[in-house]
């Protein structure tokens, strides 16, 4: 009779948490040439590849490349619109002898504003010393003809009865521009005949001024 092989003995819980689970592996060599990614085995790490919600809110959040193509892309301001102005200046339509009835300066494309302002120097304000210069309803004081002379900055317009600023149609300056009367010598025009011989020695204002300049 046959003898019956021995069964194997079991391996003890001790010698069981001995093995090494890194044997059951086969060995990398650190030091070859491959392209394989990084060794999880090594590290202990697991990489867990990124689910479909995490790409998509990934690729939801804003790049800052696109924000600054937006800005590159924006329409232009509503003051660079404004700067365009008139590109042409004609000075058969635009050289206007009235002061009340002219262009404003800014009103023009800074490329040919010096040239209106040289065509305007080279006019002259307007001092209509021949017109008959009326009086007010009620009034006896008109706008006296020796004020042409007296101011070389003066001008009279004819269509309004008033007078204005020839160096402040020119060369004003809001920002800088606080000296008495700036906007009634330029834009709506000086009627105040009683207070004339202190409201134009006072427009005259200090050395920063378009009439000292």
């Amino acid at each position: 009779m046959a003898r019956r092989p021995a069964a194997p003995t079991p391996l003890s819980k001790k010698r069981y948490k001995k093995l090494d689970l890194k044997s059951f592996f086969p060995s990398t060599n650190s030091t070859s040439g491959s392209n394989s990614g990084p060794s999880t085995r090594e590290s202990g790490n697991v990489v867990v590849p990124e689910s479909e919600e995490q790409e998509e809110l990934r690729d939801s959040e804003p790049h800052p490349v696109e924000t600054v193509q937006n800005v590159e892309h924006q329409e232009p301001s509503s003051h660079e619109q404004d700067v365009e102005g008139i590109k042409v200046f004609n000075p058969d339509v635009h050289l206007v002898s009235d002061p009340s009835l002219r262009v404003a300066i800014d009103q023009f494309h800074p490329d040919i504003r010096d040239d209106v302002r040289m065509a305007y120097l080279v006019k002259g304000p307007t001092k209509p010393y021949g017109h008959n210069f009326p009086k007010k309803p009620n009034d006896k004081r008109v706008f006296l003809k020796n004020w042409l002379q007296q101011y070389d900055w003066l001008e009279y317009s004819v269509a309004k009865d008033a007078a204005f600023c020839f160096y402040c149609f020119l060369f004003k300056q809001k920002p800088l521009e606080t000296h008495f009367g700036h906007d009634a010598f330029s834009k709506e025009g000086y009627r105040n005949w009683k207070n004339a011989y202190n409201g134009f020695p006072q427009h005259v204002g200090g050395p920063t001024s378009c009439e000292i300049k």
